[in-house]
């Protein structure tokens, strides 16, 4: 469409923004949250194979929005083939760190898995976990992820996923991983 083509910036939108997780403290104060734009840059081209004129790409970005401040989080690995299966991002309660865990690809009876751990600094965790056993059979999109083959306790700091070749524990907060 417009390869070959330089343009010029001319600006961008912000279309939407979404908040994926939220920090809490004991008592209910909002002390973090992971928010998701998604925009539009535009492009003025003066000759392009569609003609000139003013053209858009999308994006999205990922903050950690602290005290009214937005850290951009460009460690993370998520695309915007996938961005509509991040929520929830949960946060790891007593640390700075957040867990997201999503399907990379689903079956009746299994669901392989990817975990992300972060926080606002620094990526600390891309794990694939394979062939997961569903617990249920539910054709609805990802509303119940903890239907497959995954348990997240602690106050988010510990996952259990249980798969085809056994039961395995992650330990968010000491980054351990092990057979159960």
């Amino acid at each position: 469409m417009l390869a070959g083509c330089i343009g010029i910036p001319a600006g961008s939108d912000i279309l939407s923004e979404t908040v994926l997780g939220k920090r809490t403290t004991q008592d209910g104060q909002e002390t973090a949250k992971i928010i998701q734009i998604y925009g539009a840059k535009r492009y003025y081209y003066l000759m392009s194979v569609d003609g000139g004129g003013i053209h858009r790409r999308s994006f999205l970005k990922f903050y950690c929005e602290k005290n009214g401040k937005k850290i951009r989080l460009s460690h993370l690995p998520f695309t915007p083939q996938g961005y509509d299966v991040l929520q929830p991002v949960l946060p790891v309660q007593h640390s700075t760190k957040w867990l997201v865990v999503r399907p990379t690809r689903i079956d009746r009876d299994n669901v392989d898995l990817e975990l992300i751990v972060f926080d606002e600094n620094k990526l600390y965790r891309e794990l694939a976990v394979k062939r997961c056993t569903r617990t249920t059979t539910s054709t609805s999109r990802w509303l119940d992820l903890f239907n497959y083959g995954v348990e997240v306790t602690n106050e988010n700091s510990a996952v259990i996923f249980h798969t085809q070749n056994g039961t395995y524990r992650l330990d968010v907060t000491n980054d351990t991983f092990e057979k159960k």
